[in-house]
């Protein structure tokens, strides 16, 4: 269930004010200057403007200087009239004002009588001339035309240069060749953008104006159908002061409101797998079936005999439902048929079967004669569970089974939206979005705004785990389980594991609060603000069937041995029925939840200064204060005092008495960390016009500040002991004392209420501060002829002090022998410490080539060339190194380029539509009314780095160890030798020797490379002068090209090397229909 409402409040519609660019949200302004034919300026000229969808009129005049600006406008058509004595009427039609932006629109009078009129249709700018931002909107035409997939806007911010949608991760993507991150269980996109090398979760998500950022998740909370959005901007460097805390891209959609005349729309699109190719790795074609349908109406308010609301009051009601049906082909390792008897006398080569139950004199197991577990020692509820295991359908013993997962979705979006014009000065508009927003206005004077926002935001997720599904585990294993029911996980080391997982209910609310007041002179306009916001959440996580157990090979394989262990071994302790480690809930959380609170405040000056009519600096600056989180009920937050030894709890912390076992003390506050006070953002930035203002220099400078960080940790710290049930019981990997084992089925946490020892901890580190991101560009940009402008930008951002999320500690150094024993801490296992020592850098040279449209053709080739170089993740989960260092002792040792890293791409996109104008004849009526758009993508491929499954350094926990790097060239093969069953050169890594870490660098293997067409060819069929059908045939992956997924990375794996999954779909096909009148 997802649900956004948001109110937001906007005091003064009728505002005079400066060049701002996208910087104004989603209201834009038009300005410029009036001259007569030799370039004097003329003061006190009438400047008329109207909106021509709703009919609504604005009036200016010009200043001593000849200046005039119209600002707090809606996206959307206008035409402009200037008058003055002496001089003609010049009027201007055509103009098109994007989201956020600033036309700046000069107007030459001609001498004559008044009564004379001079026309010019079209000439809206191409450049944008008064601010230093890297930015660009993309239009209605764009949104509508081009191939969609999830039919989500969001994936379309990759057609922009400095974007992609960062690493495939575990997750299929796109059939679109820009990784738009499609979920194939939600079929919708994710969003997760990384705009100039940033992490996506540093991303700002507005929707009119109103900031609609999940600050749990860090992505957008509400996703209007794209026949509900106008346009969207999306700045990807030096947005202005009032923007923040954004340290990666700001993504701005404008939603449609209704206009003067009734319209409406009705659609319908349909994907079935009969129309699709089969991808790379599918056998049997999976099931894909998708229908996306809904309609838009809007118009002005009348109620006959009552109301006409024409040119004052227009509503806007969109619906979009979502019925997804499909599968998704999977490879997976299951146990052969000897393995599951308990013979592993195959396997007796590379991997001894010990008895865990034996020891000699030695202190030493004995193996299991001829390798093979008895009959007799082979659990009950183990030999039950195997049934629930599928057996393999392909040859060898890993990667041996291939079978299809079913998945589905279905989704309800609603939209509705009113606005209300009460006069020249004073406006309002409310809207739902699943959602709500209010915004009336007033001024104090032509040059003196007053704007204030207020907006609720609520969301509730839910997630219930596949698990649940799974048959009652009571009923068929005879597990003893706890809360909610279902099978408990079993995880078996190099195997697919069975049921477990966690049911979450997430509901967050949050509250936005913001007050600027804009003052306009002759050349300056300042803008001062002060906001604030609170946040919640109230976490409900349950584990499935009490609980889940793992079995690693510990108990299997030889004391004495290296720290390796191998599945086979893994297999046969899970015959045995005796895991390695427990995990379970003993508190009821549906009842007595996680309540994280947060707080933050914020103030921002602004002032866009326009030095000459050719120069315009734009100088900011903004001050952020992020206040720690703090837990309502006492059940979350924490730190590691290492001097001392203990967990620190905040001081309402509720512990059960006798639960912890180990070192800890309650804090003298609240709060889990100290407050950082000093997040000052200074921002420079200048536009300078020259050669005929057909050419533009922009550049700038500006700090920002990562806050996509206390959401996740206040969440993280609230989900262990003693807040959560998850009490590990580890049985450490030396334990000679048979009696210690735990049987599968042992009842743990209802046998007592202590959380055993080693205690699981995550936490802040005591030195955490919020990371700073300084952001930099310079850009040249020239207007071409027929309506193109290119684009030279360098752009580049240096980060500091980021969050290193789930960074583990508490390793003890390489050496032989018990773990536990030989950590810092031994009554604590491996901590999560939440640092913010993370850096990384972006340097790129980006090119946008932009044809409006012209000749009935509209199009942007944008091409990056980058490197994104740091010490952390790319964000968001899709990071194939997930974020841990390595070596814990030597974090420079993990620098490299990010997993994010992508050293080239070029994305070309174009519509192309058929006029309707000329004669009625036969070629006419053929030709007429087609549109065709297209998508093409090519894209470096995304790093990974060759790691080992074991712990070969025998330090616990969860460090992400490498390979040792032999030499002999480049690990990676060339395109033309790569095979799914040889990948990269898997000869040239190899498993360090024991107790060591291995060499290989970080991110040295290159992932595979995106070459991918999108296309859509629609037809429009005209019934009457305002009445459309239109047809549409969607391809998606055109070529049918496959983009493969990771290989397996593990050198210890017996798949090493070898590519299972594919990245993309293979070739999709949709179709679609609208009516609109």
């Amino acid at each position: 269930m997802r649900l956004f409402c948001g109110l937001g409040l906007l005091v003064g519609a009728f505002v005079v004010c400066a060049e701002n660019g996208v910087a104004q949200l989603n209201f834009g302004s038009i300005q410029g200057r009036i001259t007569d034919a030799t370039g004097a300026a003329i003061p006190g000229a009438t400047v008329k403007l109207v909106f021509l969808n709703k009919n609504l009129s604005r009036q200016a005049a010009s200043d001593p200087v000849g200046r005039f600006v119209i600002p707090s406008l809606e996206p959307g058509p206008y035409s402009l009239t200037v008058e003055v004595s002496g001089f003609k009427t010049q009027r201007r039609e055509g103009l098109v004002l994007l989201t956020g932006q600033t036309l700046d629109i000069d107007v030459q009078m001609e001498v004559g009588n008044l009564s004379e009129t001079v026309e010019v249709t079209g000439g809206t700018p191409l450049l944008s001339t008064k601010t230093s931002e890297v930015s660009a909107v993309v239009e209605t035409r764009t949104i509508t035309a081009l191939p969609l997939i999830g039919r989500d806007y969001l994936a379309l911010a990759t057609l922009l240069p400095g974007t992609n949608a960062g690493p495939p991760g575990d997750a299929r993507q796109s059939g679109g060749g820009n990784y738009a991150g499609v979920d194939t269980r939600q079929g919708t996109a994710r969003g997760a953008v990384s705009g100039a090398g940033a992490q996506p979760d540093q991303n700002r998500f507005y929707i009119d104006g109103i900031d609609n950022t999940d600050y749990f998740q860090r992505n957008p909370i509400a996703r209007p159908s794209v026949d509900a959005i106008l346009e969207f901007a999306v700045q990807t460097s030096l947005p202005a002061a009032e923007f923040g805390p954004a340290g990666g891209a700001v993504i701005s959609a404008s939603t449609k409101s209704g206009t003067n005349e009734f319209r409406a729309s009705v659609w319908e699109f349909l994907r079935n797998d009969v129309l699709d190719a089969r991808s790379f790795f599918d056998g049997t074609k999976p099931i894909r079936r998708r229908n996306q349908f809904g309609g838009v109406i809007g118009g002005p308010v009348r109620i006959p005999g009552l109301y006409d609301g024409r040119n004052r009051t227009f509503f806007l009601f969109n619906y979009e439902g979502l019925r997804f049906r499909s599968q998704d082909t999977t490879t997976a390792t299951f146990p052969i048929a000897a393995f599951r008897t308990g013979d592993f006398s195959s396997a007796l080569q590379r991997a001894v079967i010990y008895d865990p139950l034996t020891l000699d004199a030695s202190g030493n197991r004995t193996p299991f004669p001829g390798n093979v577990v008895p009959q007799s020692r082979i659990n009950p509820i183990s030999g039950k569970l195997l049934a629930l295991w599928p057996g393999p359908n392909l040859p060898g013993t890993s990667a041996n089974y291939r079978g299809l997962l079913s998945l589905q979705n279905n989704v309800n979006d609603f939209l509705a939206r009113v606005d209300h014009v009460f006069g020249a000065k004073d406006r309002v508009f409310v809207r739902f979005t699943s959602s709500n927003d209010l915004i009336p206005g007033d001024s104090f004077s032509p040059t003196f705004l007053t704007e204030f926002r207020a907006a609720l935001t609520r969301r509730e997720p839910d997630t219930r785990p596949r698990s649940l599904d799974d048959p009652d585990a009571v009923a068929t294993t005879g597990f003893k389980v706890l809360g909610v029911g279902g099978l408990p996980g079993i995880s078996v080391s190099g195997f697919a594991g069975l049921g477990g997982g966690n049911l979450f209910n997430i509901p967050f609310t949050g509250m936005q609060f913001e007050e600027k007041l804009t003052k306009v002179t002759r050349a300056h306009q300042l803008k001062v603000g002060v906001g604030h916001a609170r946040f919640r959440l109230d976490v409900a996580l349950v584990s499935v069937g009490g609980g889940a157990r793992a079995f690693d090979g510990n108990f299997t394989r030889q004391i004495a041995a290296a720290a390796s262990t191998s599945m086979e071994q893994a297999f046969a302790q899970f015959l045995l029925g005796i895991p390695s480690t427990f995990s379970g809930t003993n508190i009821d959380p549906l009842n007595d939840r996680i309540r994280p609170r947060h707080s933050s405040y914020y103030a921002f000056l602004q002032d866009d200064f326009r030095v000459s009519d050719r120069l315009t600096l734009n100088l900011g600056l903004r001050y952020d204060a992020f206040l720690p989180p703090v837990y309502a009920n006492g059940r979350g937050g924490s730190y590691f005092d290492e001097q001392k030894g203990q967990a620190v709890y905040p001081k309402n912390a509720r512990i059960p008495a006798g639960c912890c076992l180990w070192a800890y003390r309650l804090d003298d506050t609240d709060r889990i960390r100290a407050g950082d006070w000093n997040n000052f953002g200074p921002r420079f930035g200048f536009a300078y016009r020259l050669f005929g203002n057909r050419t533009v220099i922009r550049g700038g400078y500006g700090v920002y500040y990562d806050t996509g960080i206390d959401g996740n940790l206040a969440f993280g710290t609230g989900i262990v002991s003693p807040f959560f049930g998850g009490a590990p019981i580890q049985l450490d990997r030396d334990e000679k004392n048979s009696t210690a084992f735990l049987p599968i089925d042992q009842d743990l946490l209802g046998r007592t209420r202590a959380f055993a020892l080693p205690a699981t901890f995550a936490g802040f580190n005591q030195d955490f501060k919020t990371g700073i991101i300084q952001q930099w560009n310079l850009t040249a940009e020239r207007e071409l002829r027929g309506s193109t402008s290119l684009a030279l930008s360098y752009v580049g951002n240096k980060g500091d002090g980021l969050l290193d999320a789930g960074v583990a500690s508490n390793f003890p150094p390489p050496a032989s022998g018990s773990v536990q024993t030989r950590r810092p801490f031994p009554d604590f296992g491996s901590m999560n410490r939440y640092s913010s020592y993370g850096q990384n850098n972006y340097h790129s040279l980006q090119v946008k080539l932009d044809q409006r449209l012209w000749k009935e053709l509209s199009g942007l080739v944008a091409y990056t060339w980058a490197r994104a170089i740091g010490t952390i993740g790319a964000g968001n989960g899709n990071d194939s190194d997930n974020s841990f260092y390595s070596n814990p002792f030597n974090r420079r040792a993990d620098r490299s380029v990010t997993s994010a890293n992508v050293p080239q791409r070029l994305v070309v996109s174009a519509v192309y539509e058929t006029q309707w104008a000329g004669s009625a004849g036969l070629a006419q009526r053929l030709v007429r009314g087609w549109e065709v758009a297209g998508v093409y993508t090519a894209q470096s491929g995304f790093p990974y780095s060759a790691r080992l499954r074991a712990d070969v350094a025998n330090i616990g926990g969860r460090s992400q160890q490498r390979a040792n790097y032999l030499g002999g060239g480049d690990p990676n093969l060339p395109e033309s030798q790569r095979t799914p069953d040889r990948y990269f050169r898997t000869e040239l890594f190899a498993v360090p020797q024991s107790f060591t870490f291995g060499n290989a660098g970080r991110n040295t293997l290159i992932g595979d490379g995106i070459s991918n067409i999108d296309m859509t060819v629609a037809r429009v069929f005209r019934i009457r002068e305002k009445q459309r059908i239109e047809f549409r045939s969607e391809f998606y992956n055109l070529t049918n090209h496959a983009t493969f997924a990771f290989p397996d990375f593990l050198i210890d794996s017996p798949t090493v090397g070898k590519v299972t999954r594919q990245a993309n779909f293979g070739r999709q096909i949709q179709f679609g229909l609208k009516y609109s009148f």
